[in-house]
């Protein structure tokens, strides 16, 4: 849960895992043409909701996010991103400082099923929140009686000075909320995957983003904040070579849990509770050609790209973790 430069408000260790950052020379081979599919940073994170109107009540008046206009049109593309034409959707942008953007979706006249992950689930995710007034933040969740994850229903003091709570929103999403010993404000999201090496192998090779997956290691102040005892878990999350040509990459990772039991969800764009990641890249058909050539499936209507407004253009497609993510090219 912690990311470079963060003053050490989580104390995770993280050990080099030097067979699956140095790859092959067949992988070297196969990551030559995913140069021209360069991942240029993140667009920003989905979240899908059972009612936006109720999630927006707990993202702006809880946590204090700001809404930001949504452009014309913006939403018709989300049927055929999906790949549900008779689907209706809204949509609200969220945004903390000039972190990435959260969308809040809402499906509906399609089939739904909430999804009820625990945080070390694979499928599931935590959105972070860096805040610069905690006290603030728990007297809102007090008044809406938002359901409090961390055990002891307070914050938990983190190293370096700071302190972090677990709230859970409407849908039942982890959301841990932190004030560090100098406040700032950002916006990061953590998904939780079974295989570690999988993501490194297929992020390497198909876009040249390395990453590094930590050793498994205690939870430390997290076990309390997550109400997880004897969880152990390894972060996996970009080098930093690969922060040099995308720095936002530091604000998403990947967390493999272990010694807990499990389940693993696979959430549909339409089912709330189930997060997204949205990456752009700056070549999608070289992207396309990658993600076909690695046996895995488009989900965007007829396994094609997507015009955008204005230019550009989306897919939509499932990493073999089994994460959703959303290629942009503007």
């Amino acid at each position: 849960m912690t990311r470079p430069g963060r003053a050490a408000a989580i104390a995770v260790a993280l050990a080099a895992a030097v067979l699956l950052t140095q790859p092959c020379r067949a992988a070297q081979a196969a990551a030559a043409p995913a140069a021209h599919a360069q991942v240029l940073g993140i667009d920003g994170f989905w979240l899908s909701v059972a009612n936006l109107d109720r999630s927006l009540g707990f993202y702006r008046n809880v946590l204090g996010l700001s809404l930001e206009p949504e452009p014309t049109g913006a939403t018709a593309l989300l049927p055929d991103l999906t790949a549900m034409p008779g689907a209706r959707v809204r949509r609200a942008t969220l945004r903390e400082g000039n972190g990435p953007a959260l969308q809040l979706v809402e499906f509906s006249l399609v089939p739904r099923r909430v999804l009820h992950p625990h945080s070390i689930d694979p499928g599931a995710a935590i959105l972070e929140v860096g805040v610069t007034d905690l006290s603030r933040v728990l007297a809102a969740a007090k008044r809406a009686h938002t359901t409090v994850v961390t055990r002891g229903d307070a914050p938990v003091a983190l190293p370096g000075g700071a302190h972090g709570i677990v709230l859970l929103d409407p849908d039942g999403f982890y959301v841990a909320i932190s004030q560090a010993a100098q406040p700032e404000t950002s916006l990061q999201m953590s998904f939780t995957v079974a295989a570690p090496a999988t993501m490194v192998r297929f992020y390497q090779q198909l876009f040249g983003v390395t990453l590094r997956a930590g050793a498994f290691s205690s939870l430390g102040p997290w076990a309390q904040l997550l109400d997880e005892r004897g969880a152990q878990w390894a972060v996996t999350q970009a080098t930093p070579r690969a922060l040099a040509d995308a720095p936002q990459l530091r604000d998403v990772q990947f967390i493999a849990f272990r010694h807990v039991m499990r389940h693993t969800y696979s959430g549909r764009p339409q089912d709330p509770g189930t997060p997204a990641l949205s990456l752009r890249v700056a070549n999608m058909p070289a992207a396309l050609r990658a993600i076909r050539a690695a046996g895995l499936r488009v989900l965007s209507a007829a396994g094609q790209p997507i015009p955008l407004r204005g230019g550009g253009t989306t897919i939509l497609f499932r990493d073999p973790a089994g994460v959703l993510v959303d290629l942009v090219q503007h």
